[in-house]
């Protein structure tokens, strides 16, 4: 069951993006990884840290030579793998989706976006097959999900906030491109998102 929170802040204040709305909300957090979302976020990043341990090795491998600089860029990758996480972390991939009487916000730890109620054409879920493959055009892929601009092969382009391979909500928007999402309890997400978007 979504949580939803009653809490309501004087007009003066302003909320940090990760914070409820003054409204009531319907709060979604993101649905949990897959497996195959897990083993992929786990080889990208064991593969980063191979090559920079590996770099590191061949550096002290390589004495006898003057070296060095493999070691400083075996620390470069390091701190730019951790970076990235973090980056991914803040800006790429949402905290949680909320719904209220306005419409709906994508909420991630480092900002937010609104979408009115007006905005929204259509709601309803997909499976991979309605999907077909998905091509990444400007965005993050294998790394805690995918996210960004992506175009689906029967459906054109989304952008895709996607955590797992089921539980795909499709919400088609006007004049915007089309959003994939998935959720915790898509059914539920679905429904109180039409409800909002209907009265």
């Amino acid at each position: 069951m979504a949580a939803v929170s009653d809490n309501v802040s004087s007009p003066a204040s302003n909320p940090e993006p990760d914070e409820p709305a003054e409204s009531q909300e319907a709060i979604f957090p993101i649905a949990p990884m897959d497996v195959a979302m897990k083993f992929s976020t786990v080889m990208v990043l064991a593969l980063l840290g191979v090559v920079a341990v590996g770099l590191m090795l061949v550096d002290l491998w390589l004495s006898n030579i003057e070296t060095g600089w493999l070691i400083a860029l075996g620390v470069v990758i390091a701190i730019l793998s951790a970076a990235s996480v973090g980056l991914i972390h803040l800006y790429s991939r949402p905290k949680y989706f909320a719904i209220s009487a306005e419409g709906m916000r994508i909420v991630w730890p480092g900002r937010s976006r609104k979408l009115p109620k007006a905005a929204f054409a259509e709601m309803r879920p997909v499976t991979g097959t309605d999907l077909g493959r998905l091509t990444r055009r400007f965005g993050l892929r294998g790394v805690l999900g995918c996210f960004g601009w992506f175009t689906s092969e029967y459906m054109g382009n989304v952008d895709a906030y996607v955590t797992r391979n089921d539980g795909l909500v499709y919400l088609r928007l006007k004049n915007r491109r089309p959003l994939l999402l998935t959720p915790t309890q898509p059914k539920t997400f679905l429904d109180a998102l039409r409800t909002v978007v209907e009265t």
